[in-house]
């Protein structure tokens, strides 16, 4: 019974199995022990005589004993490995929070200008908008500073939107689900089109089923959709997606425009934070979209990269691993 008591107050309730077993182990041996069959004065029942009996209570003891250190064995390597993983997670959320933090004080550092820019010129053209007032100046001498005001302040509500979802980005838990690529690429294009119809899509079927956050996927595929559009001067924007398999584990999804292209003193730098590729006034963006689209990449243990690019269009790579 000492042993019963001990037993249920060690064992944690997940770990119920290892009680019940002690339990019963223990109840049998009480059970065999006020038998008849082990009790030495019950010479008239003609079963075994009383060292016979010792000898038997004996072996059921010893087994006993050995069944108690193998459930302690056992219960000690349960806790050591619970341990152990324990550890390794706090290792790892330790890293992750080491990568969130160098991210962010990289984004503060790079947002700098972006922050205070609006400031700066709603006070800069506010004290002009005052001064024309003094002057008695009239309201379409003044307008164009309205208008960069606001600019300014459209600008800001972009640049946050952004930053916040940026922030998401790497502070998101992935996800992992089995999904099938090539219905996941048709579902973002049809999503994608219902707002921006200007741009026509072909894709090569591909079999490929993978594992990963399809939200935090779909948010790429979004901004590479985004850059085909924006850094386009036809008529008809045009996407070619394609895949390719380096092995049983990697998918190589390639997305070809026919834009503009990137000028070879920013293909180095693409991936950076607020980077404008090229200067082209119909993109309202802040130059974060490929920096998103880079740190999903690193979150889904993958990579992206600029495959080619000339006056033709460009071509974006990106790595999926399937792990």
């Amino acid at each position: 019974m000492p042993i019963i008591i001990a037993a249920t107050l060690i064992f944690h309730y997940k770990e119920w199995k290892y009680l019940v077993l002690v339990i019963l182990t223990s109840f049998t041996l009480l059970f065999i022990e006020t038998t008849p069959f082990f009790d030495p004065q019950a010479n008239d029942s003609g079963f075994q005589t009383s060292e016979n009996m010792t000898s038997y209570l004996l072996v059921v003891l010893v087994f006993y004993i050995l069944t108690l250190v193998y459930f302690y064995m056992s219960y000690t390597k349960l806790k050591s490995d619970r341990l152990i993983l324990i550890s390794d997670r706090l290792l790892k959320s330790k890293i992750e929070l080491g990568k969130q933090s160098e991210d962010l004080i990289e984004f503060s550092k790079a947002s700098n200008h972006f922050i205070k820019s609006p400031v700066y010129i709603s006070n800069f053209f506010a004290e002009k908008i005052e001064k024309g007032i003094i002057e008695n100046k009239k309201y379409a001498e003044l307008e164009q500073y309205f208008d960069l005001i606001q600019s300014s302040i459209d600008n800001e509500e972009i640049f946050i939107n952004n930053m916040f979802d940026y922030n998401e980005i790497i502070t998101i838990t992935p996800k992992k689900e089995k999904v099938d690529l090539y219905a996941l690429l048709l579902q973002s294009i049809s999503e994608y089109k219902k707002d921006k119809k200007n741009i026509e899509f072909d894709v090569a079927p591909f079999n490929a089923k993978i594992k990963l956050d399809k939200y935090l996927l779909k948010k790429a595929f979004f901004v590479l959709f985004e850059n085909a559009i924006n850094y386009n001067l036809n008529k008809k924007p045009y996407l070619y997606i394609y895949s390719e398999h380096n092995n049983d584990d990697d998918i190589l999804l390639n997305f070809k425009d026919n834009g503009i292209g990137i000028d070879d003193s920013f293909k180095d730098k693409i991936f950076e934070p607020f980077l404008r590729i090229n200067d082209l006034s119909n993109v309202n963006g802040v130059g974060l979209g490929l920096t998103k689209v880079k740190k999903i990449a690193e979150i889904l243990n993958g990579n992206v990269t600029l495959k080619n690019s000339s006056k033709n269009g460009s071509t974006f790579q990106l790595l999926l691993k399937n792990n």
